[in-house]
């Protein structure tokens, strides 16, 4: 297994080289010179130093076939042509022409019509010269042989689409990967931030109406205030480490939901939170939990400020149910609350929808303000799921 791994690990031009000097040390064997490429069969020459050098002229370069295939194609068709005009026997050499012109094909990227012209040209020359020279070879023999250049042209071109269409999948798969990681960032900045900050001018409304009635209260908001502050700074930074390099965080921070219903409580909110069973399983399920409790009391805070909402998250088996009602929906509050991004509820949806739970946001027939979502709890994710009860 290691040695397949190494052996796939290596670039393209070692294995390259290794072919071309097999096919080199294939073609100057005695035994097989009978068996390879050869146009027309002008009377046989025997072997000497230049046809070895033409031997390797037709191999050796193909080593280089991916990085330069237009400076391959040219020499080993300049090789190929002297080989059968001065009538030296064929050998495996010759199948250097057909690699050069699939790699060509396959990996030149420009001046391709210029290549196609220049080999055309080249073989009607070719077959000119050795008709001249006297070969037996009839225009059909010329015909059949020039389509099987063309086929292996061919090939070669079909291999270069294949892999251009898969550069462009890949592409696309890229960058729709960063877009939906900068949609998902997105929503998770504003998770993060929205609530706290929320939270913090709600209380500082709060704080400037009662300034001059009451210093102590308008001392505790402000140090919610500042308390709310710090949390989002923390939090900002706990996001900014999932960005960081070679991911020195996997996720954002995943708080109590007691801790939610004291600071939604701390700005003027009525919650009363009743959760059962134990908030186990995997970070996702336990954060999207944890973000819908969030964005619930963050709107309830907004669009409803001082109306009461009630909490319900039960963790069960098979699925997690969390249902957040607010009463009296649509009153506006005294003072000026932060405008909705709109990000909240449909990132919510979204967050839901990759555990293949349900999400509703609507209005009851009471006009409270229901937020509900159900989300199955896998095997994995409910390992450990124990029993218990918290009402606050």
């Amino acid at each position: 297994m290691r040695l397949v791994q190494w052996c796939r690990s290596l670039p393209g031009w070692v294995w390259d080289s290794l072919g071309a000097v097999a096919l080199a040390v294939i073609s100057l064997v005695p035994a097989l010179r009978s068996y390879g490429l050869a146009l027309g069969e002008l009377a046989s020459r025997p072997a000497d130093p230049l046809h070895i050098v033409l031997i390797l002229a037709q191999t050796l370069p193909l080593a280089a076939r991916r990085i330069a295939p237009g400076w391959v194609l040219g020499v080993v068709g300049l090789a190929f042509a002297l080989d059968q005009c001065l009538g030296y026997p064929a050998s495996p050499a010759g199948l250097g022409m057909l690699f050069a012109l699939y790699s060509a094909a396959a990996h030149l990227s420009r001046h391709r019509g210029l290549a196609i012209t220049i080999s055309v040209v080249a073989y009607v020359a070719l077959a000119a010269a050795l008709t001249w020279l006297g070969s037996r070879e009839q225009p059909w023999d010329f015909a059949t042989f020039a389509l099987v250049l063309a086929a292996a042209w061919g090939v070669g071109d079909v291999v270069r689409l294949q892999m251009a269409a898969a550069r462009t999948r890949a592409d696309r798969a890229a960058h729709d990967a960063v877009s939906d990681e900068r949609a998902r960032l997105a929503g998770e900045l504003h998770d993060v931030v929205s609530h706290h900050v929320t939270g913090m001018v709600v209380q500082a409304d709060s704080a400037a109406f009662l300034l001059p009635a009451d210093e102590t209260v308008v001392r505790r908001q402000l140090e919610s205030i500042a308390d709310g502050g710090r949390r989002a700074l923390a939090d900002l930074r706990q996001l900014l480490d999932v960005l960081g390099p070679e991911g020195a965080a996997t996720s954002p921070a995943i708080g109590d939901l007691r801790d939610l219903v004291s600071d939604a409580q701390r700005a003027g909110q009525p919650v009363v939170l009743h959760e059962s069973g134990d908030p186990v399983g995997t970070d996702e399920l336990r954060l999207a939990v944890y973000r819908i409790v969030q964005e619930g009391l963050t709107n309830a805070l907004k669009h409803a400020a001082g109306a009461s909402t009630e909490v319900r998250v039960d963790w069960g088996p098979s699925e997690v149910h969390v249902r957040l009602v607010t009463q009296a929906v649509g009153q506006a509050s005294d003072g000026p609350v932060a405008p909705g991004s709109g990000r909240g509820l449909a990132g919510l949806g979204e967050r839901v929808r990759r555990l293949d739970g349900r999400l509703r946001a609507d209005a009851d027939p009471s006009g409270a303000f229901v937020l509900e979502a159900v989300i199955p709890v896998t095997v994995a994710d409910g390992a450990g799921i124990g029993e218990g009860h918290r009402d606050d």
